[in-house]
């Protein structure tokens, strides 16, 4: 199964969403691209809040784990081989900036990224996979193929 977190950063705090278990990669069809018609819209806290708990009911139906947790704001945000199923555990991870502010985020392979407000960047395993920035409606992406998952071994 596929597995996907998503991740909402405001001014003050950051918001995670449960990882959700099951096709949450993105294609058409999938959860991972319904994740991503889900946020399409959020600006706020509340429309977040209420944007994965419709996601969690339409396409999963958890109720017995929390929906969402806010943490303290993240600002850089570095992955690491040594950390990664630690600190972030999912295979794709879905960030939405809504602060006033960019953030920096470096990938497994050491490239720095930066995360515009009103931009959704989508990691793969810890590798920068897809971008779409909402106020210019245009999207980024790598093909899956050049991204190779973490071997098990190795974490």
């Amino acid at each position: 199964m596929t597995r996907g977190t998503s991740i909402l950063i405001t001014n003050t705090k950051s918001i995670i969403s449960c990882e959700w278990d099951g096709d949450m990669y993105i294609e058409k069809d999938s959860n991972g691209q319904a994740l991503l018609n889900h946020l399409e819209d959020v600006n706020t806290v509340r429309q977040f809040k209420r944007a994965i708990e419709k996601f969690n009911d339409n396409h999963f139906g958890y109720n017995d784990v929390p929906i969402y947790l806010t943490v303290k704001r993240l600002r850089n945000i570095k992955f690491k081989q040594s950390t990664y199923y630690r600190d972030w555990f999912s295979d794709y991870l879905f960030f939405l900036n809504i602060s006033w502010f960019k953030i920096k985020i470096t990938d497994m392979d050491n490239n720095v990224f930066h995360l515009y407000p009103g931009e959704l960047v989508v990691f793969y395993f810890g590798k920068f996979y897809m971008s779409h920035n909402y106020h210019a409606k245009a999207y980024a992406e790598i093909p899956i193929e050049t991204i190779k998952p973490i071997p098990a071994e190795q974490h």
